[in-house]
């Protein structure tokens, strides 16, 4: 047979861009913290967050200090902290693209709808996804949360939110507020795909450590008060990195392994803007595109523009009249007809522009089947 003509140099060059730009993965991530107040999750935020920077990886921490919102003040009423939960939300949506950075939610993120409202930002922008759990007994958290209430730290963690930097010095929660959020925990299920992957930092294993600020699982950084030395923390923790930096291993197993969860999100028709048009807007579009060829018929005949072709431009055809006048009386009758045929077979599946265009197209050519059947005798 005859050879084969060998590739273009460019052509190569082109298709091997083209091939690396389409298996590039999402640099962008969302990390979800959750867990009962004072369970640990600014100190596990902290160290990830450190993880990440020191493998150059761009990180947003955004948490309420950091949008000086008061802990307590923030979450006293349903009110308040429908208008905190809001702004969390928006900043993150804000923050998470695609191309990064990296998101990391430090709040109590206890609703499940709320996480799931999260996840859903993700999806919208083609980024992943992931929920770091600090799963520490309640009554452990209690006792943190009144240790740190007694060191002498400010209750109304007026200065963490005025200083980010000093957000670990915060006096603790509210005990009312306290009891109101770990009663109103829903803990995450990685059978949830909102959920998942899900990477479990586990109660204690070794028992407990007598200075917390020498447990890495201590909590918050509260030091003097007995914290947790999790056997399983460096290795959850070197899973959620991997993940995080899109480098997770499909091999991994255990239950903190991120199988198949490493893909970016790909968003959906639910979470994208609608370009369909109403069934109002799809009349209007039709009525437009009809009227825009009837009064370039009509100009055309009143500078009488001589030829018996008529180009309308804009990729629609152009109509031969052949010696047939049309009239501004045949027009509109025409156009009434064609709005009814029209109106009734065309979907609302195309943005406003392609609708107008489409339909000037279908009305000349609906115009150059009358001119055709007027000129061969047969009847409309």
């Amino acid at each position: 047979g005859r050879p084969r003509r060998a590739e273009p140099v460019e052509d190569r060059r082109d298709r091997r861009c083209a091939e690396t730009i389409e298996m590039t993965p999402a640099s962008g991530c969302l990390v979800i913290m959750c867990g009962v107040p004072c369970s640990g999750k600014s100190t596990a935020a902290a160290e990830l967050a450190s993880a990440l920077r020191e493998k150059g990886i761009r990180v947003t921490v955004v948490d309420e200090p950091s949008l000086h919102l008061h802990r307590n003040a923030g979450y006293a009423n349903g009110h308040v902290e429908k208008n905190t939960r809001g702004l969390l939300k928006a900043t993150v949506d804000r923050s998470l693209h695609r191309d990064g950075p990296v998101v990391i939610v430090d709040a109590c993120n206890g609703i499940k709808g709320y996480r799931y409202e999260l996840w859903c930002i993700a999806r919208q922008v083609g980024a992943r996804s992931c929920v770091v759990h600090c799963d520490a007994p309640e009554d452990d958290a209690r006792a943190w949360n009144e240790a740190r209430r007694g060191s002498g730290g400010s209750s109304d963690d007026r200065a963490a939110a005025s200083d980010p930097a000093s957000a670990a010095e915060w006096g603790g929660w509210d005990a009312k507020i306290f009891d109101d959020l770990a009663f109103r925990f829903e803990r995450p299920d990685g059978k949830n795909r909102w959920d998942a992957p899900l990477f479990t930092l586990r109660p204690p294993l070794r028992g407990f450590a007598e200075d917390a600020s020498h447990s890495p699982g201590g909590a918050e950084g509260c030091r003097g008060v007995p914290g947790y030395r999790d056997a399983t923390r460096a290795e959850t923790m070197e899973l959620c990195v991997a993940h995080v930096a899109g480098a997770s291993d499909d091999r991994s197993s255990g239950p903190n392994a991120a199988v198949g969860h490493g893909r970016s999100l790909e968003p959906n028709a639910a979470t994208q803007p609608s370009t369909l048009l109403s069934d109002a807007r799809l009349r209007a579009e039709i009525d437009a595109g009809a009227q825009d060829v009837v009064d370039a018929l009509v100009n055309a005949c009143g500078e009488a523009q001589g030829g018996e072709t008529r180009r309308f431009g804009d990729g629609c055809p152009d109509l031969r009249l052949r010696g047939c006048v049309l009239n501004l009386q045949t027009l509109r009758r025409l156009k009434r007809t064609f709005l009814k045929l029209a109106a009734n077979g065309m979907a609302r599946t195309s943005a406003g522009g392609d609708v107008r265009t489409n339909v000037k197209r279908m009305f000349i050519e609906y115009v150059q089947q009358h001119v055709d059947s007027k000129n061969s005798g047969g009847v409309e």
